[in-house]
This record gives C-alpha cells, sequence and structure tokens, in this order.
C-alpha cells in the first residue's frame, strides 16, 4: 500500500518522509501543556482482584523521537498526573514516553503505589 500511495503521490522517499512527519509530530508535542500531554492518550482499565476489590488502572502513551524533549518535563508532568488521578478516580496511572526510533520507552510512575 506503501508503495501505490508513494508512486501516486509522486513521493521518491518515503522513508525521508516519515522521518519528517514523525519530527513534526514530536515539535508538536513538545508545544503542548502538561495536562494536554498527560490525558492525551490516556486509557483507563477496570482490574479485577481474586478477593474481589477492583483496580481502575490508567495508561497513557507519548510517542516521539525525541523523548528527552519530554522526559526534561517530568517536574512537571508528574504533578499533573497526580492530579489527573485523582480527579478520574484512578487507583494507578501510568505515562509510557515512546521514542519510535530508538525503540526504547521510559514509564513515568507518579506515585508509590505505581512503582510497587
Amino acid at each position: 500500500m506503501v508503495a501505490l500511495l508513494a508512486r501516486l503521490t509522486g513521493v521518491d522517499d518515503v522513508q525521508a518522509l516519515a522521518s519528517e512527519q514523525f519530527k513534526a509530530k514530536s515539535k508538536q508535542l513538545a508545544s503542548l501543556s502538561a495536562n494536554q500531554l498527560a490525558n492525551g492518550d490516556c486509557k483507563t482499565f477496570c482490574i479485577d482482584a481474586s478477593d474481589g476489590a477492583a483496580l481502575t488502572v490508567g495508561f497513557g502513551v507519548i510517542e516521539t523521537t525525541d523523548d528527552e524533549v519530554i522526559l526534561r518535563r517530568q517536574a512537571e508532568l508528574l504533578p499533573e498526573l497526580r492530579s489527573l488521578r485523582r480527579e478520574k478516580k484512578i487507583d494507578l496511572l501510568f505515562l509510557a514516553v515512546v521514542n519510535i526510533v530508538a525503540l526504547k520507552s521510559k514509564l513515568l510512575c507518579c506515585g508509590p503505589a505505581e512503582q510497587a
């Protein structure tokens, strides 16, 4: 499908185009507020434990080509994650910062329960 679309649009170097698109997305992410980053791709899941208790787990993902831009903002992201956890009544909340070029992820944990 990529080959067909590249031919139809006259794109000679698909990898270069993809690289430019990823850079543009990373640049846009850098301009978002901590709240927008924390809420952007956050999904919640309900987990039933064997003892009958239920936990609500939130998991957010930020995909970027430059994870350091996001990771440098931990000081503002962690309080935002804590606030989001309280606001949405989430028991555990995680935020993964994924570098799609280096194929590595860092997981931000907003409290001791998440770290455990």
